[in-house]
């Protein structure tokens, strides 16, 4: 595939454009001409199969790349004390003192991503990927473009 377009489905404008332009900007970095959805199809209730055909067609683009937020999942995990080396709170067996351990949380984001060839109506690839804490929109889009387009690119499903 030599041109894609990109589409992040969801409600919030802002983080779907987001997406889509970081993923967007990875393409063209790497001479894949790629449109970003919300210049085509700029309202999210307008995001369906016929419509995305549609614009993919008139524009003469090859697959249409569609991202979808699965799930966001927060899970604690303890992290337990360590040993100090100053007057205070000691274990009585080894003589050591420890810190008191504390309870922590982190944020787990889950994504579905599917690429389609328009000519056919076919899905020709599809993955669920999963990342922890992402600081921002943006970067999570960097980060997952990258694996996104190496794996799309060794597969030989985009031009290298």
């Amino acid at each position: 595939m030599e041109s894609v377009l990109v589409v992040a489905v969801g409600d919030n404008a802002r983080r779907r454009g987001l997406f889509e332009q970081a993923l967007t900007s990875r393409l063209d970095s790497r001479g894949i001409a790629a449109v970003a959805g919300t210049g085509v199809v700029p309202a999210a209730a307008d995001i369906g199969q016929e419509s995305l055909r549609r614009k993919a067609r008139e524009l003469r683009i090859e697959s249409v790349l569609v991202a979808r937020l699965i799930d966001v999942d927060k899970k604690r995990y303890y992290v337990s004390g360590q040993p100090m080396r100053y007057y205070g709170y000691f274990d009585p067996a080894t003589g050591r003192e420890y810190s008191p351990g504390t309870w922590d949380e982190v944020e787990i984001v889950r994504l579905e991503i599917k690429l389609y060839e328009v000519a056919t109506d076919t899905l020709i690839w599809s993955a669920a990927l999963e990342t922890l804490e992402p600081s921002s929109v943006e970067k999570l889009a960097r980060t997952l473009g990258k694996e996104i387009i190496d794996d799309l690119t060794e597969r030989g499903l985009l031009k290298g």
